[in-house]
Protein backbone atom coordinates (compact mmCIF):
# COMPACT_ATOMS: atom_id res chain seq x y z
CA UNK A 1 0.00 0.00 0.00
CA UNK A 2 0.99 3.75 -0.99
CA UNK A 3 0.60 7.05 0.14
CA UNK A 4 2.38 9.83 -0.73
CA UNK A 5 1.77 12.23 2.85
CA UNK A 6 4.97 13.22 4.08
CA UNK A 7 6.15 12.27 7.51
CA UNK A 8 7.59 14.87 9.98
CA UNK A 9 11.56 14.48 8.83
CA UNK A 10 10.32 15.35 5.05
CA UNK A 11 10.00 11.24 4.19
CA UNK A 12 7.64 9.72 2.12
CA UNK A 13 5.70 6.64 3.18
CA UNK A 14 7.07 4.59 0.32
CA UNK A 15 11.05 5.33 1.66
CA UNK A 16 10.09 3.91 4.71
CA UNK A 17 11.38 0.34 5.29
CA UNK A 18 7.71 -1.14 7.61
CA UNK A 19 4.05 0.00 7.08
CA UNK A 20 1.47 -1.46 9.02
CA UNK A 21 -2.26 -1.05 8.23
CA UNK A 22 -5.20 -2.77 10.58
CA UNK A 23 -8.34 -3.89 9.09
CA UNK A 24 -11.13 -4.88 11.74
CA UNK A 25 -10.33 -8.77 11.18
CA UNK A 26 -7.17 -8.70 9.72
CA UNK A 27 -3.58 -6.90 10.44
CA UNK A 28 -1.45 -6.31 7.23
CA UNK A 29 2.18 -5.54 8.10
CA UNK A 30 4.93 -4.83 5.40
CA UNK A 31 8.34 -5.45 5.56
CA UNK A 32 10.03 -3.95 2.14
CA UNK A 33 8.00 -5.66 -0.65
CA UNK A 34 7.15 -8.66 1.38
CA UNK A 35 3.46 -8.41 2.39
CA UNK A 36 2.54 -10.26 5.63
CA UNK A 37 -1.27 -10.87 6.41
CA UNK A 38 -2.74 -12.01 10.27
CA UNK A 39 -5.79 -12.45 11.75
CA UNK A 40 -6.38 -9.73 14.07
CA UNK A 41 -6.47 -11.07 17.81
CA UNK A 42 -9.50 -11.96 19.49
CA UNK A 43 -10.42 -10.23 22.51
CA UNK A 44 -10.00 -12.16 25.46
CA UNK A 45 -12.70 -13.03 27.70
CA UNK A 46 -12.67 -11.99 31.28
CA UNK A 47 -12.64 -15.65 33.48
CA UNK A 48 -15.80 -15.84 35.51
CA UNK A 49 -15.15 -16.30 39.28
CA UNK A 50 -15.00 -19.74 40.43
CA UNK A 51 -18.40 -21.87 41.78
CA UNK A 52 -18.55 -21.42 45.32
CA UNK A 53 -19.49 -24.92 46.24
CA UNK A 54 -20.69 -24.10 49.24
CA UNK A 55 -23.73 -21.59 48.79
CA UNK A 56 -25.33 -23.76 46.08
CA UNK A 57 -29.23 -24.75 47.08
CA UNK A 58 -28.82 -21.90 50.05
CA UNK A 59 -30.38 -17.69 49.13
CA UNK A 60 -28.34 -15.37 48.66
CA UNK A 61 -27.88 -12.84 51.59
CA UNK A 62 -28.38 -9.66 49.32
CA UNK A 63 -31.16 -11.30 47.59
CA UNK A 64 -33.40 -13.18 50.07
CA UNK A 65 -35.58 -13.80 47.50
CA UNK A 66 -33.39 -15.68 45.36
CA UNK A 67 -34.53 -19.05 45.30
CA UNK A 68 -32.90 -22.00 43.08
CA UNK A 69 -34.89 -22.86 39.67
CA UNK A 70 -36.18 -26.49 40.72
CA UNK A 71 -39.14 -28.87 39.70
CA UNK A 72 -42.20 -28.16 41.61
CA UNK A 73 -42.34 -31.31 43.66
CA UNK A 74 -44.47 -32.02 46.58
CA UNK A 75 -44.62 -34.87 49.05
CA UNK A 76 -46.81 -37.14 46.81
CA UNK A 77 -44.58 -36.71 43.80
CA UNK A 78 -41.97 -38.23 45.39
CA UNK A 79 -43.73 -41.26 46.86
CA UNK A 80 -46.90 -42.78 47.15
CA UNK A 81 -45.95 -44.56 50.77
CA UNK A 82 -45.68 -41.41 52.36
CA UNK A 83 -47.72 -42.57 55.88
CA UNK A 84 -46.17 -45.87 56.93
CA UNK A 85 -47.47 -45.92 60.76
CA UNK A 86 -51.04 -44.16 61.80
CA UNK A 87 -49.05 -41.25 64.05
CA UNK A 88 -45.78 -40.93 62.00
CA UNK A 89 -44.71 -39.23 58.30
CA UNK A 90 -41.21 -39.49 58.06
CA UNK A 91 -39.13 -38.97 54.83
CA UNK A 92 -35.94 -37.89 53.87
CA UNK A 93 -34.43 -36.52 50.93
CA UNK A 94 -30.49 -37.73 51.00
CA UNK A 95 -31.42 -39.67 47.75
CA UNK A 96 -33.54 -39.41 44.96
CA UNK A 97 -36.02 -36.50 44.71
CA UNK A 98 -36.40 -34.06 46.93
CA UNK A 99 -39.63 -32.05 48.29
CA UNK A 100 -39.87 -28.16 47.22
CA UNK A 101 -42.96 -27.48 48.83
CA UNK A 102 -45.25 -29.30 51.65
CA UNK A 103 -48.58 -27.83 50.01
CA UNK A 104 -51.83 -26.90 51.56
CA UNK A 105 -53.14 -30.26 51.34
CA UNK A 106 -50.50 -32.07 53.05
CA UNK A 107 -52.95 -33.80 55.51
CA UNK A 108 -54.97 -35.16 52.61
CA UNK A 109 -51.78 -37.92 52.72
CA UNK A 110 -52.60 -38.90 56.15
CA UNK A 111 -55.48 -41.71 57.41
CA UNK A 112 -56.40 -39.08 60.07
CA UNK A 113 -54.52 -36.34 60.92
CA UNK A 114 -55.48 -35.51 64.46
CA UNK A 115 -53.43 -39.07 64.82
CA UNK A 116 -50.17 -38.07 63.89
CA UNK A 117 -47.40 -37.09 66.14
CA UNK A 118 -44.14 -36.96 64.33
CA UNK A 119 -43.52 -35.13 61.29
CA UNK A 120 -40.16 -35.60 59.42
CA UNK A 121 -38.96 -34.18 55.96
CA UNK A 122 -34.92 -33.83 56.63
CA UNK A 123 -32.92 -32.87 53.47
CA UNK A 124 -35.72 -31.22 50.95
CA UNK A 125 -35.85 -28.21 49.30
CA UNK A 126 -38.74 -26.86 51.03
CA UNK A 127 -38.99 -22.65 51.32
CA UNK A 128 -42.16 -22.52 53.77
CA UNK A 129 -43.78 -24.23 56.51
CA UNK A 130 -47.44 -24.59 55.04
CA UNK A 131 -50.11 -27.28 55.11
CA UNK A 132 -49.65 -27.92 58.76
CA UNK A 133 -53.28 -26.84 60.24
CA UNK A 134 -54.46 -30.18 60.75
CA UNK A 135 -51.77 -31.53 63.10
CA UNK A 136 -52.88 -30.47 66.03
CA UNK A 137 -51.08 -33.24 68.36
CA UNK A 138 -48.25 -32.84 67.06
CA UNK A 139 -45.34 -33.76 69.21
CA UNK A 140 -42.42 -34.23 66.67
CA UNK A 141 -41.62 -31.79 63.78
CA UNK A 142 -38.31 -32.09 61.75
CA UNK A 143 -38.23 -29.86 59.06
CA UNK A 144 -33.82 -30.35 59.20
CA UNK A 145 -31.66 -29.14 56.30
CA UNK A 146 -34.23 -27.81 53.72
CA UNK A 147 -34.62 -23.59 53.10
CA UNK A 148 -36.95 -22.53 55.34
CA UNK A 149 -36.63 -18.74 55.77
CA UNK A 150 -39.55 -18.29 58.51
CA UNK A 151 -41.32 -20.45 61.69
CA UNK A 152 -44.74 -20.17 61.01
CA UNK A 153 -48.03 -22.38 62.05
CA UNK A 154 -46.77 -23.49 65.39
CA UNK A 155 -49.32 -22.01 67.21
CA UNK A 156 -51.77 -25.41 65.63
CA UNK A 157 -49.78 -27.61 67.72
CA UNK A 158 -48.02 -25.40 70.56
CA UNK A 159 -49.70 -26.86 73.33
CA UNK A 160 -48.61 -30.72 72.13
CA UNK A 161 -45.07 -30.12 70.38
CA UNK A 162 -42.09 -31.58 72.43
CA UNK A 163 -39.61 -31.23 70.03
CA UNK A 164 -38.59 -28.95 66.96
CA UNK A 165 -35.58 -29.49 65.01
CA UNK A 166 -35.52 -26.63 62.17
CA UNK A 167 -31.74 -26.75 61.86
CA UNK A 168 -29.58 -26.05 58.92
CA UNK A 169 -31.93 -23.51 57.44
CA UNK A 170 -32.39 -19.93 56.88
CA UNK A 171 -34.37 -18.63 59.54
CA UNK A 172 -33.61 -15.18 60.90
CA UNK A 173 -36.40 -14.84 63.98
CA UNK A 174 -37.14 -17.50 66.10
CA UNK A 175 -39.78 -15.19 68.54
CA UNK A 176 -42.58 -17.37 66.81
CA UNK A 177 -41.41 -20.60 68.85
CA UNK A 178 -42.49 -18.94 72.13
CA UNK A 179 -45.90 -20.18 71.90
CA UNK A 180 -44.65 -24.05 72.44
CA UNK A 181 -44.54 -23.35 76.34
CA UNK A 182 -44.56 -27.40 76.64
CA UNK A 183 -41.53 -27.65 74.18
CA UNK A 184 -38.31 -29.77 75.93
CA UNK A 185 -35.92 -29.47 72.93
CA UNK A 186 -35.41 -27.12 70.37
CA UNK A 187 -32.68 -27.52 67.81
CA UNK A 188 -31.92 -24.33 65.66
CA UNK A 189 -28.12 -24.92 64.89
CA UNK A 190 -26.89 -23.42 61.71
CA UNK A 191 -29.08 -20.29 60.60
CA UNK A 192 -29.00 -17.24 60.36
CA UNK A 193 -30.66 -16.21 63.72
CA UNK A 194 -29.10 -12.75 65.60
CA UNK A 195 -30.97 -12.77 68.97
CA UNK A 196 -32.23 -15.25 71.01
CA UNK A 197 -36.00 -13.29 71.55
CA UNK A 198 -38.54 -15.42 72.23
CA UNK A 199 -37.22 -18.64 74.07
CA UNK A 200 -37.53 -17.13 77.94
CA UNK A 201 -41.00 -18.62 78.00
CA UNK A 202 -39.93 -21.86 76.73
CA UNK A 203 -39.77 -23.05 80.53
CA UNK A 204 -39.78 -26.85 79.86
CA UNK A 205 -36.55 -26.63 77.53
CA UNK A 206 -33.88 -29.27 78.42
CA UNK A 207 -31.85 -29.01 75.52
CA UNK A 208 -31.22 -25.71 73.66
CA UNK A 209 -29.05 -25.92 70.11
CA UNK A 210 -28.25 -22.55 68.45
CA UNK A 211 -24.96 -23.08 67.57
CA UNK A 212 -23.70 -21.45 63.74
CA UNK A 213 -25.79 -18.65 64.16
CA UNK A 214 -25.09 -14.74 63.89
CA UNK A 215 -25.35 -14.09 68.33
CA UNK A 216 -23.96 -11.86 69.75
CA UNK A 217 -25.67 -11.94 73.66
CA UNK A 218 -26.43 -14.15 75.65
CA UNK A 219 -29.74 -13.75 77.02
CA UNK A 220 -33.41 -14.96 77.53
CA UNK A 221 -32.09 -17.58 79.87
CA UNK A 222 -32.92 -16.59 83.43
CA UNK A 223 -36.64 -18.71 83.86
CA UNK A 224 -35.25 -22.09 81.75
CA UNK A 225 -34.69 -23.94 85.29
CA UNK A 226 -34.72 -26.85 83.88
CA UNK A 227 -31.82 -26.55 80.80
CA UNK A 228 -29.29 -29.58 81.02
CA UNK A 229 -27.62 -28.31 77.38
CA UNK A 230 -26.80 -25.53 75.43
CA UNK A 231 -24.80 -25.15 72.23
CA UNK A 232 -24.11 -21.59 71.36
CA UNK A 233 -20.61 -22.82 69.34
CA UNK A 234 -19.53 -20.79 65.92
CA UNK A 235 -21.17 -17.53 67.23
CA UNK A 236 -20.77 -14.24 67.63
CA UNK A 237 -20.64 -13.84 70.93
CA UNK A 238 -17.78 -11.76 73.02
CA UNK A 239 -18.77 -12.66 76.67
CA UNK A 240 -20.14 -15.33 78.70
CA UNK A 241 -23.12 -13.91 80.57
CA UNK A 242 -26.49 -14.56 80.90
CA UNK A 243 -26.50 -17.80 82.60
CA UNK A 244 -27.59 -17.15 86.09
CA UNK A 245 -31.04 -18.75 86.86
Amino acid sequence: MTTESADPKGATNDETDNTKEATEDVTITKFGSVTVKRNAPKPTATPGLALDWTKLGKPDDDDDDQHPEMPLRYPHDVTDDLQLTPDEIVLVGTAGLKITHLGNNLSNTCTDPHKLQRLVFRSHMIHKMEGLAAFTNLELLELYDNQIEELADLEVFASTLRTLDMSYNVIREISPVSCCENLTELYLANNKIKTMTGISTLTKLRKIDLGANRIRVIEELSNLIHLEELWLGKNKIEMIQGLET
